[in-house]
């Protein structure tokens, strides 16, 4: 039976548990810890394109998308072994790692007395995959402190199937959300990514180091008042969007598979930008229905200006693109003198993805090696 989301009822850690069924039969032995403590750094998540807006409310979401890592954000998540009972957080509380704590506590059949540190930017809601970044850390620390019982691809699916966000009422309770995957694929691999439904990748490319990555949060003059959307507020049906959605998602399904899958196997960066633009292009009036004209038309005149795939991140606000490293300056500058931006503009390179080490040893990371894993 597919799983259903209770999408606007909050509820606490642990409350709401779905188990994938490919892991309902697993069962693990009795698990021992390889190591006292655990160090994990994820990347910053750029979300792009989903190919069915529709889709991804189902469970497992029917349709997938691409994303980017990018190393301007890191979130560091340490686990620690500690003398008092259950989860313990050293600096800041996170209702969404407290969740996966509870999650992979009843799968695994373990019962740590764990200490949790996080290090994490505050840009919540802003489309740089902060939620996912500080999960993913904290759920690959805690497979590694056991010994990696579960695969990287099992893994996702579990933080799939239970991606949740704190609640904007309740810092202490959740919300159900969406995810279709590209966050646990870039933030584990680096580079960019292709999910296909059920969170699987189907392509996945490292970035040349000669393009640099740009984000930024337009100013008050493009946002027209829009902020960015709480979790309950991107649960919220669109009919604007749902009606576009019919039209242009069959199209980029086929952009995708045809053209820019081609692009990433034979590692042509600029052609993949030119079939990128093709597919944001399809999402303009997506971006429209979110953040009104003026953020939509800002996102044109970007790429008429010379920038790579300016895009929407997830739900936005922040906007980002690629350019060549040299131009760096040019884009800033624009951005600046023209009071585009609000806030800081960030600037860096495609991450190579998650770094983890056990017991302060060497650091190490995670290969896509062009299957599931």
């Amino acid at each position: 039976m597919r799983p259903e989301l209770n999408l606007f009822k909050p509820f606490s850690p642990g409350e709401e548990i779905i188990i994938p069924p490919s892991l309902q039969k697993n069962s693990f032995p009795k698990l021992k810890k390889i190591g006292e403590t655990t160090h994990v750094e994820t990347p910053s998540r750029l979300c792009a394109i989903v190919f069915d807006l529709l889709g991804i409310t189902d469970m497992p979401p029917k349709t997938g998308g691409n994303a980017y890592a990018a190393d301007f954000y890191k979130t560091g998540v340490t686990i620690s072994n500690s003398s008092d009972k259950g989860i313990n957080f050293e600096n800041k509380y996170s209702s969404e790692i407290h969740n996966m704590y509870e999650i992979m506590k009843q799968l695994l059949n373990i019962n740590p007395n764990i200490s949790v540190k996080l290090e994490s930017h505050e840009l919540a809601h802003s489309g740089l995959g902060s939620t996912s970044a500080k999960v993913i850390g904290f759920a690959v620390g805690l497979n590694e402190m056991y010994g990696k019982p579960l695969t990287n691809y099992q893994l996702r699916q579990l933080i799939g199937y239970n991606h949740a966000e704190t609640s904007s009422h309740d810092e202490k309770k959740l919300v159900k959300g969406f995810s279709f995957g590209t966050s646990g694929a870039v933030s584990l691999y680096g580079g960019t990514a292709i999910m296909a439904p059920n969170y699987e990748i189907i392509a996945h490319t490292q970035i040349p180091q000669e393009f640099s990555i740009m984000s930024y949060t337009p100013s008050n003059k493009i946002m027209q008042g829009s902020k960015g959307l709480t979790p309950e507020q991107e649960q919220k049906p669109i009919e604007a969007i749902k009606k576009h959605e019919i039209l242009y998602a069959g199209k980029r399904t086929l952009l995708t598979m045809h053209e820019l899958i081609p692009t990433m196997n034979n590692n042509n960066f600029e052609k993949h930008a030119e079939v990128m633009w093709e597919l944001v292009s399809t999402m303009i009036p997506s971006f429209k229905g979110l953040h009104g004209d003026k953020y939509a038309n800002h996102i044109i005149d970007m790429y008429n200006f010379g920038a790579m795939f300016p895009c929407q991140s997830s739900t936005g606000p922040n906007i980002f693109f690629y350019c060549k490293e040299k131009d760096e300056k040019k884009f800033r500058d624009y951005l600046i003198n023209n009071g585009l931006v609000n806030g800081e503009i960030m600037i860096g390179k495609t991450s190579r993805g998650l770094e983890f080490s056990i017991d302060n040893g060497p650091i190490e990371n995670y290969f896509f090696q062009g299957k599931i894993l």
